[in-house]
């Protein structure tokens, strides 16, 4: 799984993968605690098997919409913040800048969102915005230094093929 490139940036890359997969990871057990936190504050003491709770939160919002609502309001930032993000990728030398920035953020919402309970979970939830809106900007660097790893499609494709399998592995 990586680290045998002689291209130090290839090596960055399937670290990366990794990296990012244990965020995606989090991110599943993490959604789940905001849901059931959502849920018992609206009053439903018991999620049905199919995860809906039919009572609402003092927003109004239904407690089982909360997480669908989260990924729209974080799909639409992100849209709204890619042009930006896409110009500095490509047309300025600061992509390396960009890609460290974004993955130190991820860290640092990470390390917090350790902290969710009763009563941080809105918090907590906004911050997941943040971090969903952070990982899909961290993505623009990524696959920008795809092309420049190597020359050789074959070298590519492996570099590619162990990202993603230390990706799975984590």
């Amino acid at each position: 799984m990586g680290c045998c490139y002689s291209n130090p940036e290839a090596n960055a890359y399937v670290m990366d993968c990794t990296s990012r997969a244990t965020v995606g990871i989090s991110n599943i057990f993490l959604g789940y605690a905001i849901l059931r936190y959502a849920a018992k504050e609206a009053g439903c003491e018991r999620i049905h098997a199919d995860g809906i709770c039919g009572k609402r939160l003092e927003s109004g919002l239904r407690a089982s919409s909360l997480l669908t609502v989260m990924l729209t309001v974080g799909y639409l930032a992100t849209a709204a913040c890619l042009p930006l993000v896409g110009t500095l990728v490509d047309y300025t030398p600061r992509r390396r800048a960009v890609g460290l920035g974004t993955a130190y953020a991820l860290i640092f919402i990470q390390i917090i969102e350790i902290g969710v309970s009763e009563r941080s979970w809105p918090a907590v939830a906004a911050l997941q915005v943040e971090a969903q809106v952070v990982y899909l900007l961290h993505l623009v660097p990524h696959f920008a230094y795809i092309p420049e790893l190597t020359r050789d499609d074959r070298e590519a494709a492996a570099i590619q093929a162990s990202g993603l399998g230390g990706g799975y592995g984590a």
